[in-house]
């Protein structure tokens, strides 16, 4: 296509994509930070929280006062430094910890309710939103006996 534009429409997806790239690097980075050193900093510590954690009910209070910052400031730093809220993430990290375990060949309701989901329908559908598949087919393409 030879629309006049053409040039700077293709610059600004290049752009696009190095700042999703470099927004994916800095998140991995953090995480990985926080794995190493839970108590260098407070998000660090409210990361490990919610992650040793993953099956309890998330508790903001208890977040902010680990990371020694009011509930706006956490919020705010949270969503800098990893892209989104707490409890997205925390829905994240729990349908990753599924996924694994589906493919370890655990029972797809166990895995539900060990996770802290409440009902077995919407774990269901947030993690078909999530890998595109329902716990069952995913567990029939990659569980390895």
């Amino acid at each position: 296509e030879s629309h006049p534009d053409r040039t700077m429409l293709i610059d600004l997806a290049i752009s696009e994509l190095t700042v999703r790239l470099l927004r994916e690097q800095t998140r991995q980075f953090i995480i990985k930070h926080s794995d190493k050193s839970p108590d260098c900093n407070g998000l660090n510590a409210a990361l490990n929280e919610l992650r040793q954690n993953l099956s309890q009910p998330l508790d903001i209070e208890h977040l902010c006062k680990l990371a020694c910052m009011s509930r706006s400031k956490f919020f705010e730093q949270f969503k800098a430094h990893l892209g989104c809220s707490p409890v997205a993430y925390q829905q994240q990290l729990r349908l990753k910890q599924a996924a694994q375990l589906i493919k370890q060949g655990k029972q797809i309701t166990q895995v539900c309710f060990d996770l802290g989901y409440m009902n077995a329908s919407h774990f269901s559908r947030s993690f078909k939103q999530h890998f595109g598949m329902c716990p069952s087919d995913y567990k029939l393409r990659h569980y390895q006996a």
